[in-house]
């Protein structure tokens, strides 16, 4: 990017050309900004906040935001992949989709509620589907964007801590941490998977077409046959995994620790790094791009 954003506590949203050194445009809130991002091929700029509401920026057009306002404090909010609805979720254990037409938009097109606080809430990649679960809870529901009950519940035998679907939205993985991991096919009533691991569990990873999952704790890591439900190949972890990307039919994989000055990058198939990166300070933290041809690292 040539410009990025910064969030703040009082109520702004920043953003900023790399170039210089001051704010090239700000973004007004009410009450803390709990999060921003750029949308829409970045000539829009996304923010949501504790003062309930969610605005849709023109960086071009610099004209007065689109304005989606809630009773409760805005957790987190995403744009659908068309860029035609958004979904945000609240402090009242809801998530709404909100349909981003020409004219204000009064209300939503569709509120989900769910028990349990805080709330976290997916669209599917094909915008049809919506996933929600409380990290308080052992309980999620999957909905449909046209309907007001939920298609399938499901439940774990303890609290949830991440799910993610898959890119048709037939495949569910969820998992908590220190118990177990699970993958469904959201027709069937029993998983198709079940993997128990006393570890915390990172965040699957499906690859582009939606037919091969990477799912990785502290120790070990799995590659997954989504239609099958069955595990291809098991790795050991020689490394503490931060990130994952697939890049055709191989993985890479960045590792980074807190307190140390090494970064590196695998292949999860070899003993050996295929990169290793040495800062003159300690690792905060490193992303790596769609590709894994660039990595960005901070101190």
């Amino acid at each position: 990017y040539d410009g990025y954003y910064g969030r703040g506590a009082h109520g702004r949203a920043y953003l900023w050309d790399a170039n210089h050194d001051e704010p090239i445009q700000t973004y007004a809130h009410d009450d803390y900004v709990h999060g921003a991002a750029l949308v829409r091929d970045d000539k829009f700029v996304l923010t949501y906040s504790r003062d309930g509401s969610v605005r849709l920026w023109d960086m071009e057009r610099k004209q007065a935001p689109k304005i989606l306002r809630h009773r409760h404090a805005v957790e987190h909010a995403i744009l659908a992949p068309d860029g035609a609805a958004l979904l945000a979720w609240t402090r009242d254990g809801a998530a709404r989709l909100w349909g981003l037409a020409d004219k204000p938009a009064d209300k939503p097109l569709r509120v989900f509620e769910h028990d349990g606080h805080p709330l976290s809430a997916k669209l599917s990649p094909d915008g049809s589907r919506v996933l929600a679960y409380s990290t308080y809870g052992d309980t999620i529901r999957l909905w449909g964007v046209e309907r007001q009950k939920p298609l399938r519940t499901f439940r774990l035998p303890v609290d949830v801590d991440g799910a993610a679907l898959s890119p048709n939205a037939q495949r569910l993985f969820a998992f908590a941490d220190d118990y177990g991991a699970w993958f469904w096919d959201v027709d069937r009533p029993e998983p198709l998977l079940t993997i128990e691991q006393k570890k915390w569990f990172s965040h699957p990873l499906f690859n582009a077409d939606g037919t091969r999952l990477f799912v990785w704790t502290s120790e070990q890591a799995w590659l997954l046959d989504v239609e099958r439900g069955r595990v291809l190949e098991t790795f050991d972890q020689k490394h503490r995994a931060q990130q994952a990307v697939f890049v055709g039919d191989s993985i890479r994989v960045l590792s980074w620790h807190n307190f140390d000055n090494v970064v590196q990058l695998w292949d999860p198939r070899r003993e050996r790094p295929l990169r290793t990166l040495r800062l003159k300070r300690d690792v905060k933290g490193a992303l790596m791009n769609f590709d894994a041809t660039r990595v960005l690292t901070w101190t």
